[in-house]
């Protein structure tokens, strides 16, 4: 009983990392497409609710 209620528990959270996981990949593939449009950094930001530091990582991939 005690280890069902852990596993439940461990999946329940391993859940809720793939969502945000998901929902993080879905932002930074809007935010490649903004990009490729030319679309400024601050609309980007605006709009796609990612932080500098994470638009600043997608731009800096994208030149390698």
């Amino acid at each position: 009983m005690l280890l069902s209620i852990v596993e439940e528990r461990a999946q329940e959270r391993g859940e809720k990392i793939g969502e945000k996981r998901g929902a993080t990949m879905k932002a930074l593939a809007v935010a490649a497409r903004m990009l490729d449009r030319g679309e400024p950094r601050e609309k980007i930001l605006d709009y796609v609710e990612i932080s500098p530091k994470e638009l600043d990582k997608l731009i800096e991939s994208r030149r390698n």
